[in-house]
């Protein structure tokens, strides 16, 4: 058998049993059933992820971290310093130290809220 066939046969799935083109063979067949409508998509909230702004030098201590993290509004509020790093100037997102994720049903409210919880963080930097 000519190497074009044995890999035309393992393309379509007549080896490997997997039905690679049965997508594309369907949608000509007339047997085929009626395409399912998509489904319906509610959005009920917004979510901002607002990028902490940390001043750059050797951080010495992060407050108001852990009353951010209580809020019932927060998905998330990362860090990714610790007292003693280095904070290098923020000149690409690679820099970033962190950020909070707010959800809340309104986009307005989301962001100012995210703006609030991310200046309640405070870097005491040297």
């Amino acid at each position: 058998m000519p190497a074009r066939w044995r890999l035309h046969s393992s393309v379509n799935g007549n080896s490997n049993r997997i039905p690679t083109y049965a997508a594309v063979f369907q949608q000509y067949l007339s047997t085929q059933t009626p395409p399912k409508s998509p489904p319906e998509i509610a959005y009920f909230c917004t979510a901002v992820v607002k990028y902490f702004d940390a001043p750059e030098g050797r951080l010495v201590a992060i407050g108001g971290l852990e009353d951010v993290r209580q809020s019932d509004d927060i998905l998330l509020a990362e860090m990714t310093v610790k007292p003693g790093d280095i904070i290098p100037p923020c000149t690409d997102s690679g820099k970033r130290v962190g950020c909070v994720v707010v959800s809340q049903e309104k986009g307005n409210h989301a962001r100012q809220t995210a703006m609030e919880m991310a200046a309640h963080v405070q870097f005491d930097v040297i």
